[in-house]
């Protein structure tokens, strides 16, 4: 039986704002990739200042993304620049390297699987803003029209969260409708560039 990661439904990811929802399909397809190489390189900033992410180069129009957080934990993830519209996304998901645990049985591994999630990007030389798509405001939308968008109710009444289980095209019809409706995306969390990517001796 192949080990499967050890990150729940609800994904890694929530440790960072614990607001958003996870999505089990990406937001892009091939056609929407955005890849530039100005992103490459060390951030901090986002709940904490002192939070970092370390983005480096992947296979094609990947980046391989190292978040730590101000208490030393980290996660890997697979990162991908899209663009829909005129508007820049990252999509999020837990890189294969996260399955490899050691200390818990392959059967209780098998009880979890990867997620995606994703957030507006507002990106410059220096600094990035990172908007993701708000939990509290979905679930007040899925309250009022459960048929908004395909999705499941996973965990307690007072720990509830959403696992959207539409389509990548569904998503992305679904995002840019409410690209500009109010509280759809948390307020931004505020990344400056520490270093470059380091350039390779020729």
């Amino acid at each position: 039986m192949k080990k499967i990661t050890l990150l729940t439904v609800l994904g890694t990811l929530l440790l960072i704002s614990g607001c958003f929802p996870v999505s089990l399909n990406p937001l892009y397809t091939g056609k929407e990739l955005a890849f530039d190489p100005a992103l490459l390189g060390l951030w901090q900033g986002g709940v904490s200042t002192n939070d970092t992410w370390n983005f480096n180069r992947g296979d094609g129009r990947e980046y391989k993304l190292i978040y730590t957080d101000e208490d030393g934990k980290t996660g890997r993830f697979d990162a991908h620049r899209l663009k829909l519209g005129d508007v820049l996304f990252l999509d999020f998901y837990p890189a294969e390297e996260e399955s490899r645990e050691t200390n818990r049985s392959e059967l209780l591994q098998y009880h979890f699987v990867r997620v995606h999630s994703f957030a507006k990007l507002l990106q410059s030389d220096s600094a990035l803003q990172l908007s993701f798509f708000s939990l509290k405001w979905l679930q007040e939308l899925l309250e009022k029209n459960p048929e908004a968008i395909r999705h499941e109710k996973v965990g307690s009444t007072n720990d509830e969260r959403i696992v959207l289980t539409a389509s990548t095209a569904e998503l992305q019809k679904f995002v840019l409708k409410h690209l500009e409706t109010k509280d759809a995306f948390l307020e931004p969390m505020n990344l400056k560039r520490k270093t470059a990517e380091l350039k390779k001796e020729k």
